[in-house]
């Protein structure tokens, strides 16, 4: 950059960069700026006289004038819409239009997104770094770029990580395929608004430290998957380049193109740390930012503190995994811009109870199942999970007793192994474990203990937290060839799984099978949980607002629009996880909810958690 640009960038804060390159587009058959031409152009918006710029140049001062007349000025004039004549010569008017706020090309100060128990990104930080130096340090150089606002230079790196994730992998990190749609979004910006596309900016609120970043990660497939859907067809921002043969959204979606950015926010997501104040910020910064909505949290007791806050703001709130009863029971004030997508725990309660008392569902147990209960007694989620349970196994007292009830498996490690040594030695039929879906490492570390179940006959049924990747390497040794026939007998109920007959790739719904046949073309098809999906389905009832009602542009006129909408209006649409429709508290209408069970696959060599039931 020349020095007049560099001082031009810094002293008055105009993205110079955007303005040439937006120059050279309204006449691509004309020649391309030069170094010369930067610096006359730059020195004339820092107020400098022609002969004073010639002797910069060391060029004469007829020069200056007839390079800018012969090639700028008429440029310019049909940038700003405005006669030539008024433009010739007036660099007072030209820099006042560069420097409206409104505009593209004042740079504006970044919002502060990363202080102390607070970290956010559109791209200028990396949450999740794969174990892969060349890829780490491809995101390392992009989000240095975007520091800088270069978004060509960041968007190329993170294509560049992206493509090496994808043949190391064999399958893209979708937080890169984020910050690579933001990107698109920024250097095009001013496109976009000559074709009245407009940008609408989501929060998407994620625990990036929980589980070595796999909820994470699984959430943000599904985000990353439908803003990748929504502007690839969006011929402005160039993204069918570099992702050819992205099918349209849904083909019940209308027209009218809306761009989709997305704010990853870093959850805390331990209510133990008094300084966790990610709602308070992320509201503090949603004016500056644009916010639309908000996704997110990820634990019930995170999300029963943030509603408020964000109710209070008059932000959206659209929750993708949090499914405690005590969120059914807001304030007025506080559900009317809430809503969530997964079943709440009364309704999985009553799916696990009702499978388990099958008799052909596990012949060997006997009638009357002796029944153990494991849960965390500090958690909202967990003891609304409990209450739920008790419930329904209370009417069922002919197929179920239940003896034992342990709430401290997140305490001492003695009187955890005490209570599993008491339920083999008792010869409990069912295990139902609750585990806390905040970060509590006493309460993971602990369900280790669990191996020591009698797992060849007792059933271990659990809630949907239970459904984790690694969750197999914590409780089962890899089966051999000498024991590979028996089968642990351990489930649980989800909103979605992939193999669903009826939601999944093997329903007959053509949603569903396009959701499974583009995530299996972006992500690792095994990786893809139920989170994937509801997180997909959170944004799309955000986008189908968006859609159907264009003049909606800010959130506090989208929480009346979709309260009006779904909650009084009783409309619904078809998601990923099935019909979607709301009850007035924000909870879902007649949500799905499979049984799933965890196998081993001999051809595989791995573990499986297996559809089982249909929703």
């Amino acid at each position: 950059m020349c020095a007049e640009c560099d001082r031009l960038n810094q002293r008055l804060g105009i993205d110079i960069d955007l303005f040439f390159r937006d120059l050279e587009r309204i006449s691509p058959g004309s020649d391309t700026l030069n170094a010369l031409d930067r610096q006359i152009i730059c020195a004339s918006l820092l107020g400098q006289e022609r002969n004073g710029i010639a002797r910069i140049i060391s060029r004469s001062p007829f020069y200056i004038r007839d390079r800018l007349s012969n090639y700028f000025y008429e440029r310019i004039a049909e940038m700003m819409d405005m006669d030539r004549k008024k433009v010739t010569g007036n660099w007072i008017l030209i820099l006042n239009w560069l420097l409206d706020p409104d505009g593209a090309y004042r740079l504006h100060p970044p919002a502060q997104l990363n202080a102390d128990n607070f970290q956010a990104s559109f791209g200028r930080q990396v949450f999740l770094y794969p174990y892969d130096r060349r890829i780490g340090n491809d995101q390392i150089s992009a989000a240095r770029f975007y520091q800088s606002g270069l978004w060509y230079q960041a968007q190329s790196c993170f294509l560049a990580a992206w493509e090496s994730g994808r043949q190391i992998f064999h399958s893209g990190s979708p937080e890169i395929l984020i910050y690579i749609n933001n990107c698109a979004i920024d250097r095009n910006h001013q496109r976009l608004i000559k074709k009245n596309i407009p940008v609408r900016t989501i929060a998407v609120v994620v625990p990036i430290n929980h589980d070595r970043g796999q909820i994470a990660t699984e959430t943000l497939q599904g985000i990353a998957q439908i803003q990748l859907q929504v502007n690839v067809q969006i011929d402005e921002l160039g993204l069918a380049e570099h992702y050819p043969n992205v099918p349209p959204l849904l083909d019940t979606l209308l027209d009218s193109k809306v761009a989709i950015k997305i704010l990853i926010v870093n959850d805390i997501n331990n209510l133990y740390d008094g300084d966790d104040r990610t709602a308070e910020n992320l509201t503090r910064l949603g004016s500056e930012l644009n916010l639309i909505a908000i996704i997110g949290h990820y634990s019930s007791e995170a999300t029963k503190r943030a509603v408020p806050v964000y109710a209070q703001a008059g932000i959206v709130l659209v929750n993708s995994s949090s499914t405690s009863t005590e969120l059914s029971s807001l304030e007025i004030g506080d559900r009317l811009g809430f809503f969530r997508i997964p079943p709440i725990d009364t309704i999985n309660a009553a799916k696990l109870v009702d499978f388990l008392s099958d008799p052909a569902a596990f012949p060997h147990l006997p009638a009357l199942k002796k029944t153990a209960i494991i849960y965390a007694e500090n958690s909202i989620y967990s003891n609304s999970y409990l209450q739920a349970i008790e419930h329904e196994l209370a009417k069922k007292t002919a197929s179920f007793q239940t003896l034992l009830r342990f709430g401290y498996l997140n305490e001492e490690d003695i009187r955890a192994r005490n209570y599993v040594e008491q339920i083999n030695s008792e010869e409990i039929d069912v295990v139902i474990i609750i585990i806390d879906a905040r970060i509590d490492p006493n309460f993971l570390a602990n369900t280790g203990l669990l191996s020591q179940l009698n797992l060849d006959r007792c059933v271990l049924a659990g809630s949907a937290t239970l459904y984790k990747q690694n969750f197999s390497n914590s409780i089962l040794v890899p089966k051999d060839s000498t024991n590979g026939d028996l089968q642990p007998h351990i489930i649980t109920c989800l909103p979605w799984h992939w193999d669903s007959s009826t939601n999944g790739c093997n329903s007959k719904r053509l949603t569903a099978q396009e959701f499974c046949t583009l995530a299996s073309r972006l992500w690792d098809a095994n990786k893809v949980t139920w989170r994937s999906a509801t997180a997909f389905d959170s944004v799309l009832l955000i986008y189908q607002m968006l859609q159907q009602f264009p003049h909606i542009d800010d959130s506090r006129s989208l929480l009346e629009q979709i309260h009006r909408h779904f909650k009084l209006g009783h409309h619904q649409f078809q998601g990923i996880t099935g019909q979607i429709a709301f009850q007035e508290n924000g909870d879902r209408r007649y949500p799905p909810a499979e049984i799933v069970k965890l196998e081993w696959h001999r051809d595989r060599h791995r573990w499986r958690w297996n559809c089982i039931s249909p929703a």
